[in-house]
């Protein structure tokens, strides 16, 4: 009881609104309609999602309704799809290593898609509203910042997850366990492998620098402290389900459903990195306030 208590409570402090209220209670249908599919896998629904993404640039570089409609709904569709998989693993118990290194590289592949996708849709307005130099100024930012505000927002949800859910702080059990392997050099042997590894370490690196927390650095919490680190860390928490891969997606898909790509893209690269300055400035703040 305590365990589902703490479960609750993580999700509604650490999940972005847009999933709580929209995307998860869709991808729930979804989950439940291929949950006894032995054809339909997690990793399938990753790929699927990918490809859906990189639909959704395509019709959004076509820069004129119909398409931007349909790229908007589409772009959601794949939010939805990244979703699943994740849900789908869990209900299936299906989840691996390399799904968890699929759905990040997919993720990437989309968002990538995306920013040439909008700047090609964009493309008409030089010489009109907006100079080019400053279009292309403009969506490098808004897609600098979600790739930045994606990463810190996993790394603020996986980290108080774990710990309120389980009582371990899974990214510094992982960061640990990664500094045994370099001691002892031991490595895996496959290339590829090897490199994802790398890659991954790289990233989980840059995360803790950015947004390292002096006080949360030890493995296990004990019952009372899960709960109190939800209660305390409320404030902040909720500030970084704001910058989620959802929302940005979301206010993306609102431009192009209204016609106006560069309204939401000015909307990303301004407001929402300005926000991301404040919090981070905050986060810095609480850090040396422990």
């Amino acid at each position: 009881m305590e365990n589902d208590r703490l479960t609750d409570l993580a999700y509604r402090r650490t999940e972005e609104p847009t999933n709580v209220y929209y995307t998860r209670p869709l991808a729930d249908g979804i989950v439940r309609v291929f949950a006894s599919s032995r054809i339909v896998t997690p990793n399938s629904v990753t790929v699927v999602g990918m490809l859906v993404g990189i639909g959704s640039a395509v019709f959004l570089s076509i820069g004129e309704q119909p398409w931007l409609r349909i790229g908007a709904l589409v772009l959601q569709l794949s939010s939805i799809l990244d979703m699943a998989d994740g849900q789908l693993a869990r209900k299936t118990g299906t989840g691996s290593e390399f799904g968890r290194q699929l759905d990040g590289a997919s993720d990437y592949i989309v968002g990538i898609s995306l920013f040439l996708g909008v700047l090609v849709g964009l493309y008409p307005d030089a010489g009109g509203r907006t100079p080019m130099p400053v279009v292309f100024i403009l969506v490098a930012a808004a897609f600098a910042g979600i790739s930045l505000h994606s990463l810190s927002y996993d790394y603020m949800k996986t980290k108080f997850s774990s710990i309120a859910k389980t009582g371990i702080d899974s990214l510094e059990q992982e960061r640990r366990d990664r500094s045994k392997d370099s001691e002892s050099e031991r490595r895996p042997k496959r290339r590829l492998k090897r490199a994802a590894i790398a890659l991954y370490s790289r990233y989980s690196e840059i995360q803790h620098a950015l947004l390292r927390l002096p006080q949360y650095e030890k493995v296990e919490y004990g019952p009372e402290e899960r709960f109190a680190v939800l209660e305390n860390e409320r404030v902040l928490l909720r500030l970084f389900s704001w910058i989620g891969p959802t929302t940005h997606l979301l206010i993306l898909s609102i431009g192009a459903l209204f016609g106006d790509l560069l309204a939401a893209v000015v909307v990303l690269a301004l407001p929402m990195n300005v926000y991301y300055v404040v919090v981070m400035m905050h986060t810095r703040r609480r850090a040396r306030s422990q």
